[in-house]
């Protein structure tokens, strides 16, 4: 039975959605008999059947493919001599494995344009207006009505249900697709934006309760507060380099006298309340600028993209931020002799790498006498603050990072500096090669490209 089973024909069924009278009508319903076995043969086909295959304005219903198994069977029964019927004899025939059914297709209200119809005279009368005199339009009497494009997106039945809508007003500020997406925290802190008119003066008190008194009365809060007498405005890690303290006693301690900038040239810094460093021309010290070290061909990259955003931040327990692991300044920062030494890994300096692979450093930070040129060039000559620039002039903070980057493809391509710490290195990709510098510094031309 296995073997007779290997020959059978493999076979098809197509649920008819009308009652077949004439076969050779509903195949040409169908598109034809080449058309149907082309669907067959293609399992991304879908089956169309047109109730008026002549009309081209008729729309098809398509069919859905749903795999079966059925058994086609050959039924005889001979009659015998004295009119009597011997037993049913019954032998495989073929193999449905397809079926094409219409179930959850509905059918459209169709067009049927007619000559009679008034539009088709003004858009015939439209068309002369605008054509060649010579022509033969005026004795066309085809009809000029065009279909429409499709008559509906759905071909299921659907239950809807009509409801009026309030009006919603409308933002005028850009969705943030950041701020949706981050999980929230656990301590509530004030952000500012850019766009904010104004800064407040204190914290919420909805948010006072949810800090601890004690911590806030502790010898760290009083440190902190020095520090913002001496600078107004603080990145977190310049704090953590000053003070020597946990990350997360700063985030229970500076929100209670603090805000956050989220964007624009002071973002990522903490500035005490009632401050608005945007109304402050000295403030323009403190704003901060990005240096990057890129890496090529890093492969962990997709791997982490695939990572759920809600679980980025528990997977990796380590400083996964870490550029060098014992190279650059870490090494200072880890000097358990001198107590009163500060870890100057928040700095920019000449010849000197950071242990972080994106930083945020403030331009008072940026030890280079060109960037200080840069940064006083203009001193009392501010007169607006750009979300760009900040109180710099125009296309200074482009000139910065230029001079930035060219600072560190010194470090990068210096290959013997780079070889004597290799065996200090967790990761085997930090060569030359195999980072990228955006902008280098040309000394014969005097620009940078």
């Amino acid at each position: 039975m296995d073997s007779n089973n290997k020959n059978l024909q493999q076979m098809f069924v197509i649920d008819s959605p009308a009652k077949v009278i004439n076969l050779q009508n509903f195949y040409k319903c169908c598109g034809g008999l080449n058309q149907i076995g082309q669907t067959f043969k293609n399992e991304r086909e879908r089956l169309r059947f047109r109730f008026r295959p002549d009309d081209p304005n008729s729309i098809p219903l398509f069919s859905d493919r749903k795999q079966s198994r059925d058994l086609v069977l050959k039924v005889r029964r001979k009659r015998q001599p004295d009119g009597t019927f011997s037993d049913y004899q019954f032998e495989p025939f073929g193999i449905i494995n397809t079926t094409f059914h219409f179930e959850n297709s509905i059918c459209d209200m169709q067009l049927l344009p007619t000559s009679s119809d008034i539009r088709n005279e003004f858009m015939k009368s439209d068309f002369i207006l605008n054509c060649d005199p010579n022509s033969s339009i005026k004795n066309d009497q085809s009809i000029t009505m065009m279909k429409q494009y499709f008559y509906s997106r759905f071909f299921q039945p659907k239950q809807l249900i009509a409801m009026m809508r309030k009006d919603v007003e409308k933002n005028d500020q850009q969705q943030d697709l950041i701020r949706r997406l981050r999980k929230s925290r656990k301590v509530n802190f004030t952000v500012v934006r850019w766009d904010d008119e104004s800064v407040p003066e204190s914290l919420p008190e909805e948010y006072r309760k949810d800090f601890d008194k004690n911590l806030l009365r502790s010898e760290l809060a009083r440190k902190i507060k020095e520090k913002f007498d001496e600078r107004f405005c603080w990145s977190r890690y310049g704090l953590i380099c000053h003070l020597k303290c946990s990350p997360l006693l700063l985030r229970y301690i500076l929100p209670y006298t603090t805000y956050y900038f989220e964007n624009g040239p002071f973002r990522a810094l903490w500035i005490p309340y009632g401050y608005d460093p945007r109304k402050d021309p000295k403030a323009k010290i403190y704003q901060t600028i990005e240096a990057r070290a890129n890496r090529k061909n890093d492969q962990t990259i997709h791997a982490i993209n695939q990572i759920p955003l809600n679980q980025k931040g528990t997977i990796f327990k380590d400083n996964t931020n870490s550029f060098l692991d014992k190279f650059g300044t870490k090494s200072l920062s880890n000097n358990e002799n001198d107590d009163n030494s500060i870890d100057p890994s928040y700095l920019f300096r000449p010849g000197q790498l950071s242990t972080l692979k994106r930083t945020t450093f403030q331009l008072c930070d940026i030890e280079i006498d060109q960037v200080q040129q840069i940064i006083h060039e203009n001193d009392g000559q501010e007169f607006e603050c750009t979300e760009k620039d900040g109180w710099l002039s125009k296309g200074s903070v482009d000139r910065i990072r230029a001079i930035m980057n060219h600072e560190l493809s010194l470090i990068l391509n210096d290959t013997n500096l780079l070889q004597e710490h290799s065996q200090t290195l967790d990761t085997q990709d930090i060569l030359p090669e195999n980072i990228e510098i955006t902008e280098v510094y040309d000394d014969n031309l005097e620009i940078y490209h």
